[in-house]
C-alpha cells in the first residue's frame, strides 16, 4: 500500500456542534484525529482516529497530539466537568487552554486553529467575551502558530442559538423583547465556518492572524426573531421594551428555551455588544458565497423536526468519569518575582500553621502527609511527582490519607499563568472518601475557606 503522507490534523471538541460538522470536511483532505472525554467511538471513516483525552490533563493532552501537525480547538467550558465544580467558567477556559498550548508545544505541533468570540471595539467585553479574549492570548503563548476565528453567532440545527431564537418564536405568540433585542449580530452558517475552518490548515500565511467570521448581513436579534417566524409561517407580535435586566432576561431564556442558566446567563450579558465583522476582516473563501441568516434558517428547518432535538450545549457530555467527581480551579495573585514552585512550598508550609494545632505536616521519601496530630491519622497524602513537574508548574498525586477514596487520577497543581500575574491552584478528578452530601457540605466548603484564605496570604508576602 501506499503511504499516507498526509497532514494530521487534531480537533478538541470533536463531538460537539462545531466539531461535529467538521470532522466529514477534513477527513476529505486531511488524516484526523478526534479528542472526546468520552468513550472513544466507533469511527465511519479510516481517516478519522478517535482518541480518548481529558482536556484538563496535561499529560492526556500530551499523548492526544502525538504526530499531530496541526490542532483545531472548539472548547469552551461553560458546562461542568465533575460532578461538583468549585471555580467559574473562565479559570477552566484558561486552565485547558494552557494545557492545549503547552501540550501542542512539546509536540512540536505548527499551527493552532482557534474559533473564539467576535469582539466589539472600544467597548468594555462582559466576562464571556473577555474570557474568549484570554483563551486566545493562552492559545498564542505557545511556539504554534495561532489562526483565530471569531464569530458573532453560528447557525446549525444543534446549535445553542439557533434552539433559542426558534425556541422563543414557536413557543411565544406575543414576545416582550427588552432592549438588547436592538442589538446587530452578523450570524454565519455552520457549514460556512466548518469550510472556513479547513481552508487555513496548513496556511502559514495564517499564523498569527486573526479573522472576523460572519454571513453577509448584519441584523437585530429583533430582526432574526421576526425572520424566523415568516420562515416557520407564524404570526408573532413583538413588543420592544426600553428594559435591559440581564438576570430577567438569563431566567426568561432558561424557562422559555430549556436552556441551562450556566450557558444563558453570560450569553445574555454578552448581548449587549454589537457583534459585526471589522472592516476587512471578515473572513471569505474564494468562490464561495456565504449564506444569509433566512438561508440558513431554512436550511436549517429542513434537516430538522419542528422540534429539535436537545442542543448539545444544553447537556452535560456523555462521561462517566464525572460520577462522584470534583474540580476546583482558584485563581490566586502570584507575588511579583515568585513561581508555582515558590507557591506550592509557601502552601505547604503556611497550612499547618492557619489550622494549627490541628493539622500537622510530615515529608518522608517524597510524600507529604497532612496528619491529625491529637488522633494520629492521616487525611491526605500527596506524592510530589518530580518527572512531570517544572518552575511555573507543581504537580502532586493524591495517594492516601481519610478524606480520598482510591484513585490513580487524584491530582493537584500549582500552574502560572502565561502573563505570570495569577495562579491557579487546582484539584482534579478527587473522588472524596465521605459520604457525597457529608462532603458537599463540609470538606468542600472547608476547601474553598482555605483557597480564599491562602489567596489572601499570598497577597502579604514576597518571595
Amino acid at each position: 500500500m501506499p503511504e499516507d503522507n498526509r497532514l494530521t490534523v487534531a480537533v478538541a471538541g470533536a463531538t460537539g456542534f462545531v466539531g461535529t460538522a467538521l470532522l466529514p470536511k477534513l477527513s476529505e483532505k486531511y488524516k484526523v484525529v478526534a479528542l472526546t472525554r468520552g468513550r472513544v467511538r466507533e469511527s465511519d471513516s479510516s481517516d478519522i482516529e478517535w482518541r480518548q483525552c481529558d482536556l484538563f490533563s496535561l499529560l492526556e493532552t500530551e499523548k492526544a497530539l502525538e504526530g499531530v501537525g496541526v490542532a483545531i480547538y472548539l472548547i469552551h467550558s461553560m458546562l461542568p466537568s465533575a460532578e461538583l465544580s468549585q471555580g467559574n467558567f473562565q479559570d477552566f477556559d484558561l486552565l485547558v487552554a494552557d494545557n492545549f498550548s503547552r501540550a501542542a508545544a512539546q509536540k512540536k505541533i505548527k499551527q493552532i486553529i482557534y474559533l473564539g468570540g467576535m469582539f466589539p471595539q472600544g467597548e468594555t467585553l462582559s466576562t464571556h467575551l473577555k474570557s474568549r479574549k484570554e483563551v486566545e492570548t493562552a492559545l498564542g503563548s505557545g511556539s504554534a502558530g495561532l489562526t483565530v476565528f471569531r464569530a458573532a453567532m453560528i447557525m446549525g440545527k444543534e446549535g445553542s442559538s439557533a434552539t433559542i431564537v426558534l425556541r422563543l418564536v414557536k413557543r411565544l405568540p406575543l414576545m416582550i423583547c427588552p432592549s438588547w433585542t436592538e442589538t446587530e449580530s452578523q450570524p454565519v452558517d455552520l457549514l460556512d465556518a466548518a469550510d472556513s475552518l479547513v481552508a487555513v490548515v496548513g496556511n502559514k500565511e495564517s499564523y498569527s492572524v486573526d479573522y472576523d467570521l460572519a454571513g453577509p448581513t448584519s441584523l437585530t436579534y429583533r430582526e432574526m426573531m421576526q425572520q424566523s417566524a415568516e420562515v416557520m409561517g407564524l404570526k408573532r407580535c413583538i413588543l420592544g421594551v426600553p428594559v435591559s435586566s440581564l438576570f430577567l432576561s438569563s431566567l426568561w431564556l432558561k424557562l422559555v428555551t430549556g436552556a441551562p442558566r450556566s450557558l444563558s446567563a453570560p450569553l445574555v450579558a454578552s448581548l449587549k455588544h454589537r457583534m459585526v465583522a471589522r472592516e476587512g476582516k471578515a473572513f471569505k473563501i474564494a468562490g464561495k458565497k456565504f449564506l444569509t441568516y433566512r438561508e440558513s434558517l431554512e436550511r436549517i428547518l429542513k434537516a430538522r423536526s419542528e422540534e429539535v432535538n436537545t442542543p448539545r450545549a444544553f447537556v452535560l457530555p456523555d462521561d462517566e468519569r464525572r460520577a462522584r467527581t470534583v474540580r476546583s480551579v482558584q485563581r490566586l495573585k502570584l507575588p511579583v518575582g515568585a513561581s508555582a514552585r515558590y507557591v506550592a512550598q509557601e502552601y505547604m508550609d503556611w497550612l499547618p500553621r492557619f489550622l494549627s494545632p490541628l493539622l500537622k505536616v510530615e515529608v518522608k521519601d517524597g510524600v507529604i502527609n497532612f496528619k491529625l496530630p491529637v488522633l494520629g491519622i492521616s487525611l491526605l497524602q500527596l506524592d510530589y511527582s518530580n518527572e512531570r513537574s517544572v518552575d511555573d508548574r507543581q504537580l502532586f498525586y493524591i495517594v492516601g490519607g481519610r478524606l480520598a477514596a482510591n484513585s490513580d487520577k487524584d491530582r493537584i497543581e500549582f500552574r502560572e499563568t502565561y502573563d505570570k500575574k495569577n495562579i491557579l491552584v487546582a484539584v482534579h478528578d478527587f473522588e472524596p472518601a465521605l459520604p457525597w452530601y457529608v462532603y458537599k457540605y463540609t470538606q468542600a466548603i472547608l476547601h474553598a475557606w482555605i483557597m480564599k484564605k491562602f489567596g489572601e496570604h499570598l497577597r502579604r508576602v514576597a518571595p
